[in-house]
């Protein structure tokens, strides 16, 4: 059987040139550390997406930092996470609260009571210890 070689476009010529170099067995294992490292980058693109949701929902865009986010392991990213959506609520709380007015606890004229007992008994001691008249 003659193959006219001429006649096989250069892609195919390529593969076949390649299984020939590596026998089937190593072409197979090139095929399958090609399917790895697809199937690898279909599970970054789907944990990009993952992740840009739930950190869209507390307003933090993931392009600007992709690399450490992506860096986290999945509990440390959901502890992070939280934390984050934690801090948020206080300071949403924080804010609402900022203009409540608080009344005070001591009036101003129980402080100028306090003042005037704080002076007597200042003067008491000088008194005793006879720096007074």
């Amino acid at each position: 059987m003659n193959i006219d070689l001429t006649k096989i476009p250069t892609p195919e010529l390529k593969e076949i040139r390649n299984i020939l170099m590596y026998g089937v067995k190593g072409y197979a294992s090139r095929d399958n550390s090609e399917l790895k490292r697809l199937k690898y980058e279909n599970a970054q693109l789907k944990k990009i997406d993952h992740r840009r949701s739930v950190l869209s929902e507390i307003d933090i865009d993931i392009d600007e930092d992709r690399d450490y986010w992506l860096s986290l392991d999945d509990n440390t990213f959901n502890f992070v996470v939280g934390k984050m959506i934690d801090i948020r609520k206080e300071v949403a709380l924080a804010e609402k609260t900022q203009s409540i007015r608080v009344p005070a606890l001591i009036s101003e004229q129980q402080l100028n009571t306090l003042d005037i007992v704080r002076e007597g008994l200042a003067n008491l001691k000088n008194r005793r210890n006879g720096d007074g008249n």
